[in-house]
């Protein structure tokens, strides 16, 4: 959404833009927001994921808004008191993120089961990030309920990371983190977005190859198992087109696709948006 108001004001640059959202701090400094005001007939109501595809597909809001979406990234605007917020909050972040080698940021959960790789073939991309020199891993993320509502298991998380940030930071903290991060890993989930919105190159995995998910900075990562029931629903996003797919799963990833995928992203660095 963020990245569609910024197109929308380049389309519309004299009106007045209120957002309704989840989580209204990402907007905070966006160039396209003037703030909330009253309806004067030149405000435009956002709604928020009026239907399945706005949240799936950057491209949907152009459809919904009535325009044409040249540049879906996301983009959160972070200025210097986030950071120094993030520092006093977490000691040792800034050993953590700078430095040869780099930091990379994981997050393990998903809020659909489908999208969830398994924790320990996350735990042997740790330990084959470990022995490459100067690379540091940071787990991120939140203990959320998914959308079965099944929360996320208790108990230690990745071993052999050097910060351990789940559940302890906001969502301006973490986009913080992985504004400072070499590359991001974690499944087709918000964080990747945010890591994609303050420029960090995203190892998202994919278990079928929606495209239209994806943002230049994204390095995707396909399930290459062959889907056996695939129906596909014509019409625009409006109509709610998507590709219905009765056993896709990210259970296909290899550890050694995500391996090569995480030493692309890093090689890549920043400035890939």
């Amino acid at each position: 959404l963020t990245g569609a108001l910024r197109e929308y004001r380049r389309w519309h640059p004299d009106r007045r833009l209120p957002v309704e959202a989840r989580h209204p701090e990402v907007f905070l400094h966006h160039p396209a927001l003037d703030g909330l005001g009253e309806e004067d007939g030149r405000t435009v109501e956002i709604p928020l994921d009026p239907h399945p595809m706005l949240g799936a597909f950057p491209y949907a809001y152009g459809e919904v808004l009535g325009i044409d979406i040249v540049d879906p990234r996301p983009e959160v605007r972070l200025v210097t008191a986030d950071y120094d917020t993030l520092a006093s909050k977490v000691a040792g972040i800034g050993r953590a993120l700078l430095g040869e080698g780099g930091a990379v940021a994981i997050d393990t959960w998903a809020g659909w089961p489908r999208r969830r790789w398994p924790h320990e073939r996350f735990q042997a991309l740790v330990d084959f990030l470990n022995t490459r020199r100067g690379i540091r891993v940071i787990e991120v993320g939140k203990t959320v309920p998914d959308c079965t509502g099944e929360a996320r298991p208790a108990g230690p998380g990745l071993a052999g990371t050097v910060l351990d940030l789940v559940d302890r930071l906001t969502v301006r903290e973490t986009a913080a983190v992985l504004a400072q991060c070499s590359a991001y890993v974690g499944s087709d989930s918000g964080l990747a977005h945010l890591a994609a919105a303050v420029g960090t190159t995203a190892v998202v995995l994919y278990a079928v190859p929606w495209w239209s998910r994806a943002y230049p900075s994204t390095v995707p990562v396909f399930d290459r198992r062959p889907l056996r029931h695939a129906h596909v629903h014509g019409g625009s996003f409006a109509e709610h087109a998507w590709q219905e797919i009765d056993d896709w799963s990210v259970d296909g990833i290899t550890v050694d696709q995500v391996k090569a995928a995480t030493l692309h992203a890093i090689a890549r660095g920043k400035g890939c948006r």
